[in-house]
């Protein structure tokens, strides 16, 4: 048997937080995100009774670690604020950002008990962002966070393990499941046409972009949309966005 409890991502963006419970393996939690709305900015309670079959569990003792996709605030924002006191783990690059995080390498085994192991692989979503793939004698679960399936040249597309290919269990993100969002290509559109405008009006552009995420891919395009259109374009980035683009 297994069990699995969202504790706090739907129906909004934000507040990704999964429950795992495997009885008599292990019980872990996946993501521990705030929202970015301002009305949700409190990390999900994790110090909560569930009844699972017949018997009680509390993810804040019950669970034997945390793993954490990437670092994004959605996924990660309660790492800040957090008194879950078991091992948490994610990529290098997630740690950087989060310290509350244990480091792990990608592709290599993970053991949490003598016959169970966690394997990391990048997701292609921002830099650092993995694939979690949990292998145990009576099952195999794979959990993909925010992920990438194009490659571009900033970023490479997501990758799964060997063990990944015959889960028995797999858990995708839903951010973009809802008709009323919107794909990438036409958010690209409407900056495209935001810039077109500016530039047929001889008025300057101010494009804000996060620091993380696709924030360096759209600078670049816009860049290289720019010079098409014989306008010299400059951009003011964070610190880190600018080591990524090697401006």
């Amino acid at each position: 048997n297994i069990y699995i409890r969202s504790l706090g991502n739907a129906p909004f963006i934000g507040k990704s937080c999964i429950f795992v419970d495997i009885p008599d393996v292990c019980s872990f939690i996946l993501d521990y995100g705030c929202a970015a709305d301002s009305n949700y900015l409190k990390p999900v309670d994790l110090d909560k009774k569930f009844t699972h079959g017949n018997r009680q569990v509390n993810p804040m003792y019950d669970s034997s670690f945390m793993f954490i996709s990437h670092a994004h605030q959605d996924h990660a924002g309660g790492l800040a604020k957090t008194k879950f006191n078991k091992p948490i783990y994610s990529s290098k690059l997630t740690s950087q950002q989060h310290p509350q995080a244990e480091p792990v390498n990608f592709y290599s085994k993970n053991y949490v008990n003598s016959n169970s192991f966690f394997i990391i692989t990048p997701a292609g979503h921002i830099p650092g962002a993995a694939i979690f793939t949990f292998v145990c004698p009576r099952l195999t679960l794979a959990y993909t966070g925010d992920y990438e399936l194009n490659e571009s040249f900033l970023l490479q597309r997501c990758q799964f393990p060997f063990e990944a290919l015959n889960c028995d269990v797999f858990i995708a993100e839903t951010t973009f499941s809802q008709i009323i969002c919107r794909n990438e290509k036409y958010q690209q559109l409407q900056h495209f046409q935001l810039l077109s405008l500016c530039h047929a009006a001889q008025r300057p552009c101010i494009h804000p972009v996060g620091s993380m995420g696709q924030a360096q891919l759209m600078a670049i395009q816009l860049n290289q949309f720019a010079q098409r259109l014989g306008q010299k374009n400059y951009e003011l980035v964070t610190g880190q966005v600018r080591q990524m683009m090697q401006l």
